[in-house]
């Protein structure tokens, strides 16, 4: 039984809205930057305009994306499990308290915003990041591995946690 049913998002349309979601998207940063005199009148010269994560756009690309790869049958890809593993790190890594940092002070995007190479920039400060982030996170898991791991499945851990399961149930029977 499917737990979401979206009727405009069968197979070939959810292809067909994500190609339009992007395309709109990337045209609107070059329609942008081609006429940012235009658009200044108006009140905007920002050229990642439709790249903000609250518009439609991003909104149908991000279900139509998720859906395409819901749907796909992918083997076991040891891989693709072991970058999928970082992906959560990455994410607590680049996110927060560093998004400006790295935005303003490793990348510099303001600089490079109206260059005609910006959405070329944007990918490849995207793809630095993930590359760095996994780094990390993959650095994370092999320090966890033989220090958190093996602490845990020690005999003392052991011990502690059955002392501390007593203490909880004598509480308990105390309330």
């Amino acid at each position: 039984m499917r737990l979401y049913s979206i009727k405009f998002l069968e197979k070939p349309k959810t292809k067909i809205v994500a190609l339009l979601s992007a395309i709109t998207m990337i045209l609107g940063i070059f329609v942008i930057y081609k006429f940012r005199n235009f658009f200044a009148k108006i009140g905007t010269t920002e050229v990642a305009y439709f790249w903000q994560p609250n518009n439609i756009f991003m909104l149908l690309l991000s279900i139509s994306t998720f859906k395409i790869f819901a749907d796909l049958k992918i083997n076991h890809n040891k891989i693709i499990n072991t970058l999928a593993s970082t992906t959560l790190g990455i994410y607590l890594i680049h996110d927060g308290l560093l998004t400006k940092y790295i935005w303003n002070n490793i990348f510099h995007t303001k600089i490079h915003l109206n260059s005609k190479f910006s959405i070329f920039y944007i990918i490849g400060s995207a793809i630095t990041i993930f590359i760095v982030g996994a780094l990390i996170d993959l650095i994370r898991q092999i320090i966890e591995k033989y220090t958190v791991n093996k602490a845990l499945n020690s005999k003392l851990y052991e011990k502690i946690k059955n002392k501390l399961r007593k203490g909880v149930k004598k509480i308990e029977e105390i309330i």
